[in-house]
């Protein structure tokens, strides 16, 4: 099965994630079922400049076995999609040049659906 808009293969069996955390960033919130500080033992402290997210994704790929294993940079944590948009794009900026590169094959993020819109559907396509 291939993916219509890559015409990559699609993934099969569990992918190799990259993960990228960013507690609270872009959350108004503070649900008792998602206390980022207990999960990351992190508070927010806003999206990783391009050093630490490189460091971050590159000691992660360090230790992965097969560069054929279908690869993807995870943002968790925070509400990827309420962040400001000069944030979205940066981070999205870093994680494409692995993806550029073959290095990375896809991205992923955890967002509130509340804070979808029409300026951050476009800057995703």
């Amino acid at each position: 099965m291939s993916d219509a808009s890559t015409g990559r293969r699609a993934p099969a069996g569990n992918p190799f994630v990259v993960p990228v955390f960013i507690p609270h960033t872009g959350c108004p919130h503070r649900c008792i079922f998602c206390d980022q500080h207990t999960i990351s033992g992190r508070s927010s402290q806003g999206p990783p400049g391009r050093t630490d997210f490189n460091r971050i994704v590159d000691s992660f790929l360090a230790y992965r076995r097969n560069t054929e294993t279908f690869t993807e940079i995870a943002f968790y944590g925070g509400n990827f999609l309420g962040q400001p948009l000069e944030d979205i794009r940066r981070l999205l900026g870093f994680a494409a040049r692995y993806v550029e590169r073959g290095t990375v094959h896809g991205i992923r993020f955890s967002t509130r659906p509340d804070t979808i819109d029409d300026r951050r559907s476009d800057l995703l396509a």
